[in-house]
């Protein structure tokens, strides 16, 4: 083994302790997956973070500096959500640089640094919540898309509602009474109104659509 660059003491021989020593300092010399908080959202779809809590030493982390949000999208089509300051966030610190890519979008160019796993290289997931400040609950069997004061609850309930009605509505139109014209068959009318659907049975709650 090279001294030079294992300069191993008469205490440790083999250097085993000096190894295992090294094994543990290295990962938490590394940044991998960590828990922020927005302190400001910018216009480029970026915004700057904060790590929730501190390094080792006892310093704080800095403030992570335009840190790419992820934005759930695919084929141009996109979700994209009021992010705002105090929102928590998961960050993940990418193997490389990535300055290059996302300020041109340049891909399978030179790295423009040998940096790994660095502070500067993360992205941010927005929406995590701790065990204290857990998400309003719609029911075990719902899926819910909430913005406050308006919101979109889907409930197993909602398709029962749905089939429950389709076969009213098939119920219905064979009550229709038809006449033979020069051997057409031609609705003539329906002994009764049409079946309104009961949106109470289906736990809708408001629903607001805006077009952009």
């Amino acid at each position: 083994m090279n001294e030079a660059l294992f300069p191993f003491s008469g205490s440790d021989p083999t250097g085993e302790i000096t190894l295992l020593t090294l094994l543990e300092k290295i990962p938490l010399k590394m940044n991998c997956v960590s828990i922020g908080r927005i302190e400001k959202v910018n216009d480029d779809q970026t915004a700057n973070i904060s790590v929730i809590y501190n390094q080792d030493n006892g310093h704080k982390y800095p403030v992570l500096s335009q840190v790419p949000l992820l934005v759930l999208q695919g084929g141009g089509k996109y979700i994209k959500f009021p992010v705002k300051k105090d929102d928590k966030v998961l960050l993940l610190f990418c193997d490389r640089d990535i300055s290059n890519w996302h300020a041109l979008g340049n891909e399978l160019q030179p790295l423009p640094s040998k940096r790994n796993h660095s502070l500067s290289d993360a992205i941010a997931i927005c929406g995590v919540n701790s065990a204290s400040a857990p998400l309003g609950r719609a029911g075990e069997s719902a899926v819910q898309i909430n913005g406050n004061d308006t919101g979109l609850v889907l409930f197993d309930k909602l398709k029962a509602a749905l089939d429950d009605y389709a076969s009213k509505v098939v119920r219905w139109a064979t009550t229709a009474t038809y006449v033979n014209s020069a051997g057409t068959l031609t609705p003539l009318a329906f002994t009764q109104p049409a079946p309104a659907f009961d949106i109470t049975a289906a736990e809708t709650p408001n629903i607001k659509t805006e077009t952009t």
